[in-house]
């Protein structure tokens, strides 16, 4: 409100000499207490709107969109209270005093107070003004109450038939019902528009007081347009909730005439909504539906129909159908959700006894939808049962069961189960996120089994608790493998800095084994400690420890660490060069941008140490974009791998890339070049891009080569 009043201040300020109030030079001063309270002085009063509109259609564009900001605010804040009448007359005495943008915007404002009948007169008046009208349609037909309605239905009379056609429409959007009357008059124009416009807006209404129109004009045949608006007024009517009076509508249309299929799609919908006993009973015919559209919509109206004995019914249903349909109809009995009985939960059970497993994996899944929980022993036993995607099924439901006892019912499963089940049944804890099972998960870590420990670890990580710390530490001395690999990547899930200053703190304490673990947990984290620790780390007599520092340094991607990468590259074994080279390359795209000669040089250096073909086509791929032709070296490598076999056409694209970059000094180079790439390539795309240039250059090439 403060800052409301502030900007009023600074508007009136602009059109001060419309109204001269004395104390106006006040606002300019720099006072923010005195301006504050002058500009409460002028706050909703009649001299403050016509200084706002005055603003507002002035030359000055910053004080016109602060002018229509405040008086939109205004507006919004008196309609329909008390003062909204004395804000209406203040902005109707505007509407003809300034250009056609400020009218219109009043307009606009107006349809904001329609509960005011000078809004109301004010804008039903510029209906027969041409520059206007359209205006005053839309603030009318945005405005509620009967009086505006009203302003519409009598402007029909005058108006041309274009805007006629507007006004009716309006009348639909507004949704007024005391509009039937005349627009049902208007159902007998003989205007084809203004009829149609007048049907359309019938059925907008939701009004009961139509449906006899309805009726008489589809028993009397007079107008098959009318037809087709028959579902619209059925939707209409169901929104409203008159459900009696959509019924009769539906039943009429059925009585009309053949529906195709759209319009048996719309029937089933509506009567999904409706939800009578012939409403249920059309739908379940449509299950039975051999149109794939036609039983799909089927199948959407029987999702939505309310009621535990369509459930029963439906269930009934899919125990008596067999293979796809039967599973048709689990998914749908999923998405009824709470709408079962115990008696039809039973029912739907008996799917778990089905030999297929399709039909099993179906049940699960609409149990689990459905948030049945009944069944939980069940899905703990198959859950514990060969894997396979029963349990693949049974495991997902168990996870995703929002019900908190489902967390105390796996861990005291847990207790008894197999290390397979034991390994199920952790996933599903992880799944579940639930802090239960903490103390659970850490003394899993400890089980004899890996897969159980390696299960727990990653639980662990879901869990993202940092009282796992010590747990997860301590795991970091097993051997390479998936349960260090789980144990690192929970550690990584600890991100607080309390977790890092431990991990920081504690990594000379800790035993060689565990250090690469650290390594790789502490590369990810933006702390210049970090990457010092990293540097140093890299001179370790310690292989693993050198390979984890020089892993990190390189997903880092830190300009300053290049130089150390490839000393570490040369200095070897052949296992750290490449993870040097890999995070050299990395570094070299981080700059490309800023220094390009200086990334080319460091894929050129890529190429000629590293033995991986992954890291060489991604280095020639970045070649093409920065190298120079002019360097002997950028150039001279990408040429020796063009007979390469599987780099050969990423080093003909590189090369081609250069030659193209060639000055004209160096044309004979760039054919040259070119050619051999034609020689060279079996890549059509790349023989293409060659040949393009070649041609360029004035060179004859095979044009089916070109194309």
């Amino acid at each position: 409100m403060r800052a409301y009043r502030i900007a009023l201040a600074v508007l009136v300020l602009t059109a001060a000499p419309l109204f001269g109030a004395p104390d106006v030079a006040g606002l300019a001063g720099e006072d923010e207490k005195v301006r504050f309270e002058l500009s409460g002085s002028v706050d909703g009063k009649a001299e403050s709107e016509s200084a706002l509109v005055a603003a507002l259609a002035g030359e000055n564009a910053t004080a016109a969109k602060m002018a229509r900001q405040t008086l939109f605010e205004l507006v919004q804040r008196v309609a329909g209270g008390p003062d909204a009448d004395a804000v209406a007359a203040a902005l109707a005495a505007e509407l003809d005093k300034h250009n056609l943008a400020a009218r219109r915007e009043i307009c606009h404002l107006l349809s904001y107070l329609g509960t005011s009948p000078s809004a109301v007169q004010a804008v039903a008046a510029k209906l027969a003004d041409k520059d206007l009208r359209e205006d005053a349609r839309m603030a009318l037909t945005g405005m509620a109450g009967a009086q505006a309605t009203a302003a519409l239905v009598a402007a029909l009379a005058s108006a041309d038939e274009p805007f006629k056609v507007a006004i009716i429409n309006g009348l639909g959007e507004k949704g007024d019902p005391t509009a039937v009357g005349p627009l049902v008059e208007l159902t007998a124009s003989d205007r084809t528009e203004i009829r149609q416009a007048a049907w359309q807006a019938l059925a907008r209404l939701a009004s009961p007081d139509a449906l006899n129109a309805f009726k008489q004009a589809v028993q009397e045949k007079k107008d098959p347009f009318v037809i087709g608006l028959l579902f619209d007024y059925a939707d209409a009517l169901l929104s409203a909730g008159r459900l009696q009076e959509a019924d009769v509508v539906l039943k009429l249309r059925a009585e009309a005439g053949p529906l195709d299929e759209l319009d048996q799609c719309r029937m089933m919908r509506a009567h999904a909504r409706l939800g009578t006993p012939d409403s249920i009973s059309i739908i379940m015919r449509g299950l039975n539906e051999k149109n794939p559209r036609l039983r799909g919509a089927a199948y959407e109206a029987a999702a939505i129909l309310p009621g535990t004995e369509v459930t029963r019914l439906i269930t009934q249903k899919m125990i008596a159908a067999q293979g796809a349909e039967k599973i048709e109809l689990l998914e749908l009995l999923g998405k009824r959700g709470r709408q079962m009985d115990d008696r039809t939960v039973m029912l739907m059970y008996m799917a778990m006894l089905d030999k297929d497993d399709a039909v099993k994996v179906a049940c699960i899944r609409a149990m689990q939808e459905a948030e049945i929980t009944a069944t939980l022993p069940t899905l703990l036993n198959l859950v514990r049962g060969p894997a396979g995607p029963v349990a693949d099924a049974a495991e997902q439901a168990l996870s995703r069961l929002s019900d908190p006892s489902v967390t105390s019912e796996v861990i005291q499963t847990l207790q008894s189960s197999t290390p397979e089940g034991k390994a199920r049944l952790l996933r599903v804890l992880g799944n579940r996120q639930d802090p239960a099972a903490l103390s659970v998960a850490m003394n899993a870590a400890h089980d004899p089994e890996a897969m159980v420990r390696e299960a727990a670890l990653r639980c662990l990580g879901r869990l993202a608790a940092e009282e796992a710390y010590e747990t997860l530490l301590a795991a970091f001395d097993a051997p390479p493998g998936p349960e260090r690999d789980a144990a690192e990547e929970a550690m990584s899930r600890l991100t607080s800095d309390l977790i890092t200053a431990r991990l920081l703190s504690g990594y000379f304490d800790c035993s060689e084994r565990q250090k690469p673990s650290l390594l790789r947990v502490l590369a990810g984290r933006p702390l210049a400690a970090i990457e010092a620790l990293l540097l140093s780390e890299m001179t370790s007599p310690d292989e693993a420890i050198r390979e984890a520092a020089v892993t990190g340094l390189g997903r880092r991607g830190t300009p300053a660490a290049a130089e150390a990468l490839l000393a570490a590259a040369k200095a070897g074994p052949p296992k750290i060069t490449e993870e040097a080279l890999s995070g050299y390359l990395n570094i070299a795209a981080t700059i490309e941008f800023k220094d390009p000669a200086q990334a080319a040089s460091m894929y050129v250096e890529v190429l000629k140490s590293s033995t991986r073909p992954d890291l060489k086509q991604k280095a020639l791929g970045c070649l093409s974009r920065v190298g120079d032709p002019a360097v002997e070296d950028h150039l001279a490598v990408a040429t020796a791998l063009m007979s390469d076999e599987k780099l050969g056409d990423t080093a003909c694209l590189a090369v081609v890339a250069m030659a193209r970059r060639m000055s004209d000094s160096r044309k004979d180079t760039a054919i040259d070049l070119l050619k051999k790439v034609l020689d060279k390539s079996g890549n059509r795309d790349v023989k293409r891009i060659a040949a393009k240039r070649l041609q360029e250059l004035g060179v004859a090439v095979d044009p089916a080569v070109a194309e």
